[in-house]
């Protein structure tokens, strides 16, 4: 796979602020300046380039708090993201001016349940934009380098943001078995139902039928 690489700015003096959208309260948000935490040995800073709004991001705006998930102290949302490593711990293998997409769930890596594979289960680890944990909605992030992926040269940096919710829609095609010449019902038109409704069409599904309220 041939990977996107963009030029990095040719500096040293990488941020230690940054500014970002903090959510206070339900219909609160603030653009502030918050502090980058220093770059660990395997740690990346990416300069975000896009970003995408879930619905659970609106639930947070909205009420403050998304189902059993409360805001308990302002927290930076977003969990769909991608942008361009300008800095790398001395650890990390990822170069600067990889454009990246950015896997949200942040596990321990050390528990039977992340060292089976399935880290998405982990009992302890949180999201990038799970209060209290700070997202992705900033100019800049430091995120470890297991968390960000390369992106081909064949997807724009400014659309890496969709590849979230996209993998999320695989996986619920993958789970169904879908095959060439079936019938596939989505229930919910929203836009991971309309993702599911492209992949499945992409598997040759005969007849799609997508309901929404």
């Amino acid at each position: 796979m041939t990977t996107q690489t963009l030029a990095p700015d040719a500096r040293t003096d990488f941020p230690t602020t940054t500014e970002a959208a903090v959510l206070h309260g339900a219909l609160d948000i603030r653009i502030e300046h918050k502090s980058l935490r220093p770059l660990g040995p395997t740690d990346v800073l990416v300069e975000m380039r896009s970003g995408g709004i879930c619905g659970s991001d609106m639930h947070y705006f909205a009420d403050g708090r998304n189902g059993t998930n409360v805001l308990t102290q302002p927290t930076v949302l977003g969990h769909e993201g991608a942008g361009l490593v300008i800095a790398a711990g001395p650890d990390a293998s990822v170069a600067a001016g990889t454009a990246v997409v950015i896997e949200p769930a942040l596990p321990c890596r050390t528990c039977a349940t992340c060292i089976s594979g399935r880290y998405n289960l982990c009992p302890s680890g949180t999201c990038f934009g799970s209060p209290p944990t700070d997202g992705l909605f900033a100019r800049h992030v430091v995120v470890p380098e297991a968390a960000v992926h390369a992106l081909p040269a064949s997807i724009p940096v400014e659309i890496g943001a969709a590849i979230e919710p996209l993998a999320v829609a695989v996986w619920a095609i993958e789970r169904a078995q879908v095959q060439a010449g079936h019938r596939v019902l989505i229930t919910g038109a929203g836009p991971i139902g309309l993702l599911v409704s492209q992949v499945a069409a992409s598997k040759g599904a005969a007849e799609i039928v997508v309901t929404d309220v």
